[in-house]
């Protein structure tokens, strides 16, 4: 198996778009609802895709502070942010986990995260949000893996979850 360098959605979440850091310069992309690999020349201009990640800034010094502590005596440092509806912040860490944030998530903000998703091995190295915030992806070369998440809605809190992977 190899590992995934490269992950990404389509604008219209169509398709998915991943590459494996084996050295060569091939792409594959997988049509989301029939999950079957397409013909990269069929759609390769034809279709847009998402940037991935935020920019720092005071609404995510909070999160910062919170990494710039060890975790149990361990380093462990953002890979990515992102954020998901208006009130959370989804970020990846070395230790491949998915945690989310309130956000905005300012200096003296709370105590960090209130939910962890540990589903990867370690460093969730890609992590694209569809453009309907409705799927995330990420992927670990670590354990060689991609998660495809639905994202629902909390009835009680105006915030956003992930729940399982697909």
């Amino acid at each position: 198996m190899k590992s995934v360098q490269f992950i990404d959605f389509s604008t219209d979440n169509s398709y998915l778009l991943y590459k494996t850091a084996d050295g060569s310069d091939k792409s594959t992309i997988i049509n989301v609802i029939s999950r079957a690999e397409v013909d990269l020349n069929l759609v390769e201009f034809n279709v847009e895709w998402v940037s991935d990640g935020i920019q720092l800034s005071k609404f995510t010094k909070g999160v910062q502070n919170y990494y710039k502590n060890k975790y149990n005596g361990v380093p462990n440092n953002v890979i990515k942010m992102n954020r998901i509806g208006e009130k959370t912040l989804a970020v990846t860490d070395e230790m491949g986990t998915i945690r989310l944030f309130r956000y905005p998530c300012e200096e003296n903000s709370g105590i960090g995260y209130y939910r962890c998703y540990n589903e990867h091995m370690n460093n969730v190295d890609n992590f694209v949000l569809s453009v309907d915030r409705n799927y995330l992806l990420t992927s670990s070369r670590t354990d060689k893996s991609i998660f495809l998440w639905k994202v629902k809605s909390q009835t009680h809190f105006p915030i956003h979850k992930i729940d399982t992977h697909e």
